[in-house]
């Protein structure tokens, strides 16, 4: 399968980064962002290994096979795109790290209930689009059935579900910003 994922991607060129400026921004903010980052390439890593095991299992259905595999490509890119950042966002910690090494070190200090609000809100968001998909199947049903009140409850399901999600993708933007963006009083100089 690896052989498989790593012909579906051409490798990017290898950017050289500098390093971070730990006083201005602050070592719990670099941890942060190298605990994310690492979240989200493991996700993206996850999202093209399903996308390749779904178009494997599905090769005679040939629309949802090619664009399984075109759409792992998105998350293949993806993860080359963010290992540079993490190499970079790492070489500044370099030194200040337990024994351990990076993911040792990373959530202590002050950004872990931040970091786990942050993960919670996604993992609540993606019950949401699945609730949202769901509504959107029911709506399609009693389309198809003429069932006026089932629409009306579908639409309405659908409806609250837009809801929910957009007051989680605000709330997730405003807690990256009260966390990873502002600066800490030690950090100033």
């Amino acid at each position: 399968m690896m052989e498989m994922q790593n012909s579906l991607v051409n490798q990017p060129p290898q950017l050289d980064h500098p390093v971070i400026d730990l006083p201005r921004c602050g070592e719990e903010t670099v941890k942060f962002v190298v605990t994310y980052l690492t979240f989200l390439r493991d996700t993206e890593q996850l999202l093209s290994e399903s996308f390749i095991a779904t178009a494997q299992r599905h090769r005679a259905t040939v629309d949802a096979h090619d664009l399984c595999l075109y759409l792992a490509r998105y998350s293949q890119s993806s993860v080359a795109q963010l290992t540079p950042f993490m190499r970079q966002y790492t070489r500044s910690l370099q030194g200040k790290l337990p024994a351990e090494g990076v993911r040792g070190g990373l959530l202590d200090g002050g950004h872990l209930k931040e970091l786990t609000l942050l993960l919670d809100l996604q993992d609540t968001a993606l019950l949401v689009n699945q609730a949202k998909l769901g509504w959107i199947v029911l709506h399609q049903i009693a389309l198809a059935l003429k069932d006026q009140k089932l629409q009306q409850a579908a639409s309405q399901g659908l409806d609250q579900t837009k809801q929910q999600l957009h007051w989680l993708e605000s709330y997730i933007k405003l807690v990256v910003l009260r966390t990873a963006l502002m600066p800490h009083p030690q950090a100033v100089a």
